[in-house]
């Protein structure tokens, strides 16, 4: 008896190209924010970042669908947690007839290659975001450290000493009270 139907095969298929288009609109996307995040134009990368969010629920709904699918065939367990989750090229191999197995492991293949891809340009545009806001909190600092007051006073031999007293926000309160 054949776990698949040919709709389940259909469907499969279906979801499968799906995925791949979600991810690589998500690819192309990473990569023209890390191009706008060079320009600084802060309105066209929320836009990015939120069209990027989007498309993150997007694919987690697509994926919800194919495990749903999956799970609708009897070939994974959502009972117990430690089984070991099998991927879907070997679902596919083992369930499916060379016919499908023509058809859907290409395409398992390519979502698993986009899948790859999409997390190492993730991984790499959360570190150059992070070192930008790293950055900007480090330039605020300086930039606050700068509001104190400088004491300029003369030393035995007319040399001028500087000395530097931060004007930190606590102590703003208190001159204000």
């Amino acid at each position: 008896m054949p776990v698949f139907t040919a709709q389940d095969i259909r469907t499969l298929e279906q979801l499968l190209k799906k995925e791949c288009a979600l991810y690589d609109r998500y690819s192309t996307l990473i990569k023209k924010e890390r191009g706008i995040l060079k320009s600084r134009d802060h309105e066209q990368v929320t836009k990015l970042s939120e069209e990027r969010r989007v498309l993150q629920e997007a694919m987690l709904t697509a994926q919800d669908k194919r495990l749903a699918l999956l799970r609708s065939c009897n070939l994974m367990s959502e009972d117990d947690p430690q089984a070991s989750t099998p991927t879907l090229r070997s679902l596919v191999a083992e369930h499916c007839s060379a016919t499908e197995q023509r058809i859907l492991l290409p395409l398992a293949e390519d979502l698993r290659e986009r899948v790859l891809e999409a997390r190492e340009l993730s991984k790499r545009h959360s570190m150059i975001v992070s070192f930008a806001l790293t950055m900007v909190h480090a330039l605020k600092s300086i930039l606050r450290s700068g509001e104190g007051s400088v004491h300029r006073s003369y030393g035995r031999k007319g040399k001028v000493k500087e000395s530097f007293s931060a004007d930190t926000e606590a102590s703003r309160v208190l001159k204000e009270a």
